[in-house]
């Protein structure tokens, strides 16, 4: 019985050495190199970077951008400065990207275009009596464009970037 109870002990140790270990060397999103590694790790194809990086309620919104492609990555706070990856959206660089996400149990539009040349994003929402609304954001930052869902249940969403001559990227 002696033997059992030391094999026992024994294998505890081990298991809970390996889950320390696997715990205390996986990324911890603690700066922008290991985010952009946990991004290239998630998605693959290409050397990701992020281009521009904002906070809104413990969430980090990024824009991250690679030799073809684009998009968006949302890290998660997970306290003492760390972040997980919490969901990304990436397509071939057609222009703007434009995203949904709940954050903090509230629907938000994410959109984020990678020139450097914009200055104003208009969200055009399309509801189902056929009214619209525009909506317009200033980014002469670069962020991206946190803007939250209207109160409807059927609408479509569209988004345009301008530079300062008005020129429009789609």
């Amino acid at each position: 019985m002696k033997k059992y109870i030391i094999a026992f002990i024994i294998i505890l140790v081990v298991v809970l050495g390996i889950r320390e270990l696997y715990y205390f060397t996986r990324p911890d999103g603690s700066t922008l190199e290991i985010r952009e590694a946990m991004i290239e790790k998630r998605i693959g194809s290409g050397a990701w970077k992020i281009a521009s990086e904002c906070e809104m309620d413990g969430y980090l919104l990024c824009g991250i951008c690679s030799d073809d492609k684009n998009g968006i990555a949302i890290f998660e706070s997970a306290g003492n400065g760390k972040y997980k990856l919490y969901s990304t959206q990436w397509q071939k660089y057609t222009g703007v990207i434009l995203t949904s996400t709940i954050i903090n149990g509230e629907w938000y539009n994410l959109s984020w275009c990678n020139n450097a040349l914009c200055e104003k994003a208009v969200y055009t929402y399309t509801f189902a009596d056929e009214r619209t609304e525009k909506v317009a954001y200033n980014i002469a930052d670069m962020n991206v464009v946190i803007a939250k869902k209207p109160d409807a249940d059927k609408f479509s969403t569209t988004v345009s970037y301008y530079d300062a001559e008005g020129n429009e990227y789609t």
